[in-house]
């Protein structure tokens, strides 16, 4: 997220041309699946209901899917001289950190719910064994 707003407040800082609507629109379509990624993983987290995790995981493969179409028809409109040089890169430099970011933020996904899992497992076992223990003492 830092690289994100650093580059961006450079960006305006130094008083660049705006991105284009397409660059925009391109973004929202971006902002909104990364947000239904991180709501939808906020919903199974808070049920501790992990089964339909997998979405999050065909989800994950839409936005790398979709990062690829993003630089393709940002090239497109550098060759059609659509597009600024300074607006082309920082646009570029987004959607790669966006890619990033989806692929830390589900390997962190999967890391958390295999701790939670695992965790649950160990509590239930533990608590199972001491009230066999707390039985057969008494």
């Amino acid at each position: 997220m830092k690289a994100f707003s650093e580059a961006t407040f450079r960006y305006i800082d130094n008083n660049h041309s705006a991105f284009s609507k397409d660059q925009i629109d391109d973004l929202k379509i971006l902002y909104k699946n990364l947000s239904d990624v991180y709501s939808s993983y906020a919903a199974m987290d808070k049920t501790g209901d992990y089964g339909r995790f997998d979405q999050v995981t065909s989800m994950r493969e839409i936005i790398i899917e979709l990062n690829s179409k993003m630089t393709k028809r940002q090239i497109k409109r550098v060759k059609e001289n659509q597009s600024s040089t300074r607006s082309s890169i920082l646009f570029l430099n987004l959607v790669n950190e966006s890619k990033i970011i989806t692929l830390q933020s589900s390997n962190l996904m999967k890391s958390h719910r295999n701790f939670k899992e695992q965790y649950a497992k160990s509590v239930a076992s533990r608590d199972g064994k001491k009230m066999i223990m707390d039985v057969t003492l008494n």
